[in-house]
C-alpha cells in the first residue's frame, strides 16, 4: 500500500500579495467574474457585498462609471466599476482598486507587498523596504498622513497612517 501526503494549503497571505497592479494572481482590469471567482476561491464568501450601487458618494468616495461594487473580507475590500479606468474601458465591469486596512477589523489577512510591508509597519519599515521610492505626506484626505510608493504607471501603491500604522 502507499500513502500520499498533501502539502498544507497556502494561506491567503501567500497567494494574495499586495501589488501595484492587483492582488496576487488577480490583476486590475480582470472582469468581475474572473476576479471575484478567484478571490472567493482563496478567501471564501465575502463578509460584505454591496451589490452594484451608485458610485457617488458613499461608501467608497467618488468612483468612475455608472456603478461600483465592493466585496470585503476581514480588512480587504476590492472595488469593481463599469467606468473608464487605467485598467479597463467604460461599459465593462472590471477590478480597479483595493483597500487593505485594520480600521474596521482587529484581525487581518496578513497580506504584504513583495518587499514584506503590511499593516502595522512603520515609516521606518517603509523607508527600509522602498528607499527613495517612498514619499511621505502629512496633509492627505481627512487630515491623514500617508505615503506613496513610486511604481511603473499606471500602477499605484500607497496608503495612510493610523497612529503610525500604514493602511495600504
Amino acid at each position: 500500500s502507499s500513502t500520499t501526503t498533501r502539502a498544507p494549503s497556502a494561506t491567503p497571505a501567500e497567494i494574495l500579495m499586495l501589488r501595484e497592479d492587483g492582488l496576487g494572481g488577480v490583476s486590475f482590469g480582470d472582469s468581475f467574474e474572473e476576479a471575484s471567482s478567484m478571490l472567493i476561491d482563496v478567501l471564501g464568501q465575502p463578509d460584505d457585498d454591496t451589490g452594484w450601487i451608485d458610485p457617488f458618494p458613499e461608501p467608497f468616495g467618488i468612483c468612475p462609471g455608472e456603478r461600483v461594487r465592493g466585496l470585503s473580507w476581514t480588512g480587504l475590500t476590492v472595488l469593481f466599476s463599469d467606468g473608464q479606468t487605467s485598467w479597463g474601458s467604460a461599459g465593462r465591469d472590471h477590478f480597479f482598486h483595493y483597500i487593505y486596512n485594520n480600521l474596521r477589523y482587529r484581525d487581518t489577512l496578513g497580506l504584504e507587498t513583495a518587499q514584506g510591508v503590511g499593516l502595522g509597519d512603520t515609516r521606518e519599515n517603509l523607508k527600509t523596504a522602498y528607499g527613495d521610492r517612498v514619499q511621505f505626506f502629512e496633509d492627505g484626505p481627512y487630515g491623514l498622513s500617508g505615503f506613496q510608493i513610486e511604481v511603473p504607471p499606471p500602477g499605484a501603491l500607497g496608503g495612510y497612517f493610523d497612529q503610525e500604522q500604514p493602511v495600504i
